[in-house]
Order: C-alpha cells, then sequence, then structure tokens
C-alpha cells in the first residue's frame, strides 16, 4: 500500500505553488496567437493551416498522395508561395524526415521539392534526411539531435509518424511518442506536419493510439482521398480546424513534370465540390 503521509511530506509543494501562479491566464495579460508558417489563400481570405508551437496532420489510406501535399508545404515553407499556399516562414530552417521509403525514393522526393520551388539547386535552409533503416527509438533520436544542433528549423515534416513507434496500438509508448513531440513544439518553437494511415476498420480516424493522440492536438487535420470518378486525382478536405474556419475542399493534381499542383475549381466530373 502507498504511504499517503510520506507521499506528501516528499511532495515539492513549493514548486506546484509556482507551476500554478506562473501557468495562469490573467484576463488583463493578452496573449497573441501563434505565429503563422503557412495558410491557404481561399478568394481574398488567408486560412491558417500551419503555425508555430503547432501540429497539423496529412491522414489519408494508402497512395493517396499525401507525400504530394506535404511536399506542397515544404515548398512553401521553403519558397514563401506555392499555388494557394502562402509560406511564411521567413529564411527559417525547413527539414523533412523519411522513414518509410527507400534513399532513392526519398532522392525524388527532394528532387519535386526543389523544382517545385523553381530552383535549380537545394537551398541551403532545406534538408532532406531518411530514417528507414533506423529502429524507431532511433528515429525519434535522431530527429531530436538534428533539432537541437539546429536551432534555426521552423517547419518539421515528417513522412510515416508510425514508424516512430513500435506498436501503434501501444497506449503507453504512443504517448510517450505524443508528449516527446509536444517538448519539441514548445522547446523548439516550430510547426510539426505529419503524415499518418487512416485505420481500415473505423469512422476514419488516424491509425492507433498514436494517431488518436496526434488527431486530437493537431490544429489541422487535413484528409486526401482518391475520389471514385478519377484516380489520377486526390480530393483534399479539412477534416478539423482549431481557431479558424474550414477551407473550401479542393483537388490535388500530378502535372506532366511529376509536381504537385492546386485546383480550387470543378471536379474532375464537371460538378462543384
Amino acid at each position: 500500500m502507498y504511504n499517503v503521509e510520506r507521499i506528501v511530506k516528499e511532495k515539492d509543494f513549493s514548486w506546484l505553488r509556482k507551476t500554478i501562479k506562473d501557468r495562469e491566464i490573467r484576463f488583463e495579460n493578452k496573449i497573441k496567437s501563434n505565429p503563422i508558417c503557412i495558410d491557404l489563400i481561399e478568394g481574398v481570405k488567408h486560412i491558417r493551416l500551419c503555425s508555430y508551437g503547432n501540429l497539423s496532420l496529412i491522414m489519408g489510406d494508402q497512395k493517396t498522395r499525401k507525400t504530394f501535399f506535404l511536399i506542397m508545404l515544404i515548398a512553401a515553407a521553403v519558397k514563401g508561395t506555392i499555388h494557394n499556399l502562402c509560406g511564411r516562414n521567413e529564411g527559417k530552417g525547413v527539414v523533412l524526415f523519411d522513414t518509410e521509403q527507400a534513399e532513392h525514393d526519398v532522392y525524388k522526393t527532394l528532387s519535386r521539392i526543389v523544382r517545385l520551388c523553381g530552383m535549380d539547386k537545394q537551398p541551403d535552409n532545406l534538408k532532406v534526411i531518411s530514417i528507414s533503416a533506423l529502429d524507431a527509438n532511433e528515429q525519434m533520436d535522431v530527429i531530436e539531435q538534428y533539432l537541437e544542433d539546429n536551432k534555426n528549423v521552423g517547419f518539421l515534416g515528417i513522412d510515416g509518424l508510425l514508424d516512430l513507434v513500435d506498436d501503434f496500438n501501444d497506449i503507453r509508448e504512443s504517448k510517450e511518442c505524443f508528449l516527446r513531440m509536444k517538448t519539441w513544439l514548445k522547446k523548439y518553437d516550430i510547426h510539426i506536419s505529419v503524415i499518418m494511415h487512416i485505420g481500415l476498420f473505423n469512422e476514419r480516424t488516424a491509425l492507433g493510439h498514436i494517431g488518436k493522440f496526434i488527431q486530437r492536438k493537431a490544429e489541422s487535420v487535413i484528409e486526401i482521398k482518391i475520389p471514385e470518378y478519377n484516380d489520377d486525382i486526390s480530393e483534399i478536405k479539412a477534416r478539423f480546424m482549431r481557431g479558424t474556419q474550414k477551407f473550401k475542399p479542393f483537388i490535388l493534381g500530378i502535372d506532366e513534370d511529376g509536381l504537385p499542383y492546386i485546383d480550387t475549381g470543378l471536379r474532375n466530373d464537371g460538378a462543384p465540390f
């Protein structure tokens, strides 16, 4: 049995009182919203997708072009404006960690980002790192070490969040991974955008316990799917948006050069969204 008296004596009440005082929110002390990293231009409106200190989740079934949309976010963070995406990263570092693909495929991802930015060489503030050969703990350690060594990073992309845990249905391991990512958000004041698969037998939510944790924390939950009327395109919809309105659904297509583009007009079968 627990010795309640001993536990009470050992508690650091001064630390608890200081924490309560430090974390109190007061009406007269106005708190500004987190600076925007990337927003979506919709007509004359700018809708926040990514802000510093927050997470965004890109989710969908397999082979729905989730990586292509993350590529567009990364290009916007690097260049400033890509199609309807407006990056406000202001020269900060941008890094993509790929946990899934072979190095040749990761190189193709990097090539698409550079070409989407309209550049003929890799910019200094863009790094792409393949960590698929590492185990889950090693992957987390590598990401954390990179952030510690590169304090100028503003945007972190993780293509394949599920690989950061050995068992996405292990609630303890999932929570540890999630809490570690929350620490990165606060300590390094970055935006983290992650890709996850959707569960096969539920109400189209991100896979496993880790998916539930991420989905609850994310400021933007974006779903991508292949429409029945045309498997050459993807439909992008806002599932959840915190503190801002949902954007209207739009199409993501791939041009003849293998680069993604956004179409906010009609569906390819001629019908509006």
